[in-house]
């Protein structure tokens, strides 16, 4: 009985190492002290798309959308409200599954 060839299996991806992590810097002008740090405990998704990072919170109906700069940090936070711009059903009115 001839014998199956052993495959190697194919390597996981890797991200290349960095010294260090970039930072996100939340714009108090854009939200306040309060929406910041709900922001930051709510986050739930992350979207990467070319120079921008797009976040998602558990909460509410808005998006944050941040632009790498030259450090590589992420900065330029706007935010999206959505329910402005899209007709969200009953209870997405008040809360969107943006993670799903």
């Amino acid at each position: 009985m001839p014998k199956t060839p052993i495959r190697p299996r194919p390597r996981r991806f890797r991200p290349a190492m960095t010294e260090r992590s970039p930072l996100l810097r939340l714009d108090a002008t854009v939200l306040s002290e309060k929406y910041l740090v709900k922001a930051r405990d709510d986050l739930s998704a992350v979207v990467v798309q070319g120079e921008h990072l797009w976040l998602g919170g558990d909460e509410g109906t808005s998006i944050d959308r941040m632009t790498k700069d030259a450090s590589g940090d992420c900065a330029s936070h706007k935010r999206f409200e959505l329910k402005g711009l899209l007709n969200l059903p009953g209870p997405a009115k008040e809360e969107i599954d943006i993670e799903g």
